[in-house]
């Protein structure tokens, strides 16, 4: 079996245990399996950017927004050589970081995340993208609902389900 696909394997076992509440196990079960596929794979493999986002999610879901927001940080350092800005990986990772920004009160960099997706996610994802959307409408300063990460499995590029 690849690393790519033990790495999918341990996203979805992480996303049930944490369906049940056991928030920590999951953590713990995805943190090592980052490590394995980091060592086999390197930090900027796409796989490995969006298991680095799921474990993010799963610590901003455990009520650790600054363990989540460092995890997203070295994502997007680790991401962008390789695949760049407007990659829509490297653009849902831009989301997140945005939206844990804001939340921690931090504008400046929710702000600059907003832009980065204003910029480029019309042309990666489509101008009507949900990630779009919000990032528009963060800058123009209106008030607009949070948009939830997509479900694990979909793609980044499609809008999440029940929007």
């Amino acid at each position: 079996m690849s690393v790519q696909a033990q790495l999918t394997i341990a996203v979805q076992n992480a996303a049930a245990l944490s369906a049940q509440g056991d928030h920590a196990s999951a953590i713990e079960a995805l943190d090592l399996a980052l490590d394995a596929a980091i060592m086999m794979l390197g930090d900027d493999h796409p796989e490995v950017l969006l298991a680095t986002r799921a474990l993010a999610a799963l610590n901003l879901a455990s009520g650790e927004p600054l363990e989540a927001r460092r995890l997203l940080e070295e994502a997007l350092m680790a991401g962008q050589h390789r695949l760049g800005d407007a990659d829509p990986v490297m653009l849902g990772i831009t989301y997140d970081l945005a939206r844990v920004s804001d939340n921690l009160g931090n504008r400046h960099e929710a702000r600059r995340n907003y832009r980065r997706l204003a910029l480029h996610g019309p042309a990666a994802l489509g101008p009507t993208h949900d990630y779009v959307v919000a990032a528009t409408a963060y800058l123009s300063g209106e008030v607009q609902p949070p948009v939830s990460a997509p479900p694990q499995g979909q793609p980044v590029s499609a809008p999440p389900q029940g929007q």
